[in-house]
């Protein structure tokens, strides 16, 4: 999975492997391919709101990228990569992003 955090808003992310792939057709002629996944969040400054019992800042967000029709498979999975990446965080390895996750929840599940 690619991982990525954001230490300035103290945020971790992280993407599927592999994403969903659909092959788009228009008229029964191949028109791109929408490539998705989920986007997991793990905000450290989240809390849960008393009254709705729900986090008050998501912890996941669907990610779709409807490719251009001349794009490639491989080029349309590339741009889902790129596009869905988090603006203004940075690569890490899997331990750093399972050590933060770890880190970023006792915070936020202590905070009301």
């Amino acid at each position: 999975m690619p991982y990525y955090h954001d230490p300035q808003k103290e945020i971790v992310y992280s993407l599927p492997d592999e994403p969903g792939v659909t092959k788009k057709t228009h008229k029964g002629k191949p028109s791109g391919w929408t490539i998705s996944g989920t986007l997991e969040i793990t905000d450290a400054n989240n809390v849960i709101d008393k009254e709705t019992g729900n986090w008050t800042m998501p912890t996941s967000k669907a990610a779709i990228y409807p490719s251009n029709p001349k794009d490639s498979k491989e080029d349309s999975i590339r741009e889902f990569f790129s596009r869905w990446r988090p603006h203004g965080s940075k690569d890490i390895s899997a331990d750093e992003y399972k050590k933060l996750r770890g880190e970023y929840e006792r915070r936020s599940a202590g905070k009301k």
